[in-house]
């Protein structure tokens, strides 16, 4: 589903809301009660849309992918916030105005007590997530904090039912309402789906196997799943009947494998002690696959210019396969950016995807050390991959699909390098590494 359509859905809820005060006034009226029942009811309606973003159903991975997906996913959840927050700004201003007092009284004012402890979650919720680049927090930390947003819906839905009375008595806001309930209905049920399916199908670990100092690949077998080269999915371990925390990595084996291979770079606890220490005969539960990161976006006759870095190179190793598979005649050039030589591993696949690929060129690109090259069996540059470096290979980098993955900084960089050297947006496709 494209995100135009997304948008405009959206925008028509928020639309209908304003629609269903508007019916609703009486004649009387006041900006700061119409302007608090508004923002309470864009705040509910985004908040479900939150969620349901959250919920990656197929139909929003496929129109997505995930970068873009968790870009507007943040989007809609500072829209949830300045909403939540306004809502419950201006309701304070006018009990003040109205009562002078903000006292509650109970059992009748526990709808109250109900909305202000739901935007305290909410909060919650939200500054760990705007903050997440400046602040310590471990990606699973994120992700528990994160799921507190499941529970955030039910809790407004009944505060703005029963506190709400254009709810109640507009029959507009009312099926808005119950709207909004059905969306979350259906977000919450796939996801109870989805957990059945896979704690019910583990995959077991056939092999572990190091492909660097660093980089371990970790092969595993199980109920076959179709997937597309570059896809990722959700994986956590199994041990002693626990587990671990859920991390994304990169299916670096093609669609055609018997088995899925992980491959996977020592960072963080997870990465660096939890994946070294797995066994053969270990448990995975995996999730997916998801993400739209796959050379299968681009015309049949378009060359391919897959830009790696580091760990990035995971993706395309399932694309070369495939291609060494099915297209081998495909025009394609990898730029690999690696800190030294002995980062660069998977070198035996490469020699063979090139026996099979005649239009398979490979170049490395080393930041630091310029020693221990024989290990390579391509040629080799220092510095960055940049757009000036891709002009001395490609004479004609516009009328290339490019893809892109690697850390941040590299994409932070390359993006708008490639864009502004010509590189259309509609033939650029980039994956981050944030995890």
């Amino acid at each position: 589903m494209k995100r135009s359509i997304i948008t405009l859905v959206l925008a028509g809820l928020l639309v209908l809301a304003a629609a269903s005060l508007f019916l609703d006034s009486q004649g009387n009226f006041s900006l700061l009660y119409e302007g608090k029942r508004l923002m309470g009811l864009f705040a509910m309606v985004l908040l479900t849309f939150q969620v349901f973003l959250a919920s990656r159903l197929p139909l929003l991975e496929r129109g997505f992918g995930q970068d873009r997906l968790l870009g507007y996913h943040r989007l809609v959840g500072i829209g949830v916030l300045v909403t939540a927050l306004i809502h419950g700004v201006f309701d304070i201003i006018f009990q003040l105005s109205v009562y002078g007092s903000l006292m509650l009284y109970f059992p009748g004012d526990l709808p109250k007590l109900l909305g202000s402890f739901t935007l305290v979650l909410l909060l919650l919720v939200a500054i760990p997530a705007l903050l997440r680049g400046s602040i310590a927090i471990s990606y699973d930390s994120w992700r528990r904090i994160h799921r507190i947003g499941f529970f955030l819906v039910p809790l407004m839905l009944i505060h703005s039912l029963v506190l709400g009375t254009t709810i109640r008595y507009q029959p507009l806001a009312l099926a808005l309402w119950i709207g909004c309930a059905g969306l979350y209905g259906v977000s919450l049920g796939y996801r109870l789906v989805i957990q059945i399916r896979k704690n019910r199908d583990p995959y077991l670990v056939e092999s572990v196997h190091r492909e660097t100092h660093d980089v371990v690949s970790i092969r595993a077998a199980g109920k076959r799943k179709d997937f597309l080269p570059g896809q990722f999915m959700l994986v956590q371990i199994k041990k002693a009947g626990k587990k671990s925390p859920v991390h994304p990595f990169t299916i670096s084996a093609p669609p055609s494998s018997e088995e899925l291979r992980f491959s996977v770079k020592a960072i963080g606890d997870f990465s660096g002690e939890d994946i070294p220490d797995l066994t053969v005969g270990d448990e995975l539960v995996l999730e997916g696959p998801y993400g739209w990161f796959s050379h299968v976006r681009f015309p049949l006759s378009a060359p391919l210019l897959f830009i790696a870095g580091g760990i990035g190179i995971t993706p395309f190793l399932s694309m070369l396969a495939f291609l060494a598979e099915h297209d081998p005649d495909r025009r394609v050039m990898l730029v690999w950016g690696n800190k030294e030589p002995k980062d660069a591993g998977f070198q035996d696949e490469l020699v063979r995807y090139k026996s099979s690929m005649r239009a398979l060129s490979v170049l490395h690109v080393f930041s630091h050390s310029t020693d221990n090259h024989e290990v390579l069996s391509d040629p080799w540059v220092s510095g960055f991959v940049t757009t000036e470096l891709l002009n001395t290979r490609l004479t004609d980098l516009d009328s290339w699909g490019v893809m892109l993955c690697g850390p941040p900084v590299m994409m932070k960089k390359l993006v708008p390098d490639l864009l502004a050297a010509g590189v259309e947006k509609k033939n650029l496709l980039y994956e981050r590494f944030d995890f």
